[in-house]
């Protein structure tokens, strides 16, 4: 199973993380029983020399900074279509 954290911090959420919990409505039902999603409150990704851009969010191990639903759901497809 992949889990998908999504980071609600106060940085990322407005900067469109909020947007990305509407993921569920957009994704194809092969993948109900394949994926969790959750929330983090911070991911540690907006400050220090690792610094991304927000909204961050994990898929599985795989860090997808600037995200979108279209970006999650496009690794996803990536992802299980190896």
């Amino acid at each position: 199973m992949t889990e998908i954290t999504i980071c609600s911090g106060t940085l990322c959420y407005i900067m469109g993380g909020a947007d990305i919990f509407e993921i569920e409505t957009k994704l194809s039902e092969m993948y109900n029983d394949k994926i969790r999603i959750k929330a983090s409150t911070c991911l540690g990704f907006c400050e220090g020399e690792n610094k991304q851009n927000p909204p961050c969010v994990m898929v599985g191990n795989e860090l997808i900074p600037d995200a979108t639903i279209e970006k999650i759901i496009n690794h996803l497809k990536r992802l299980y279509t190896r």
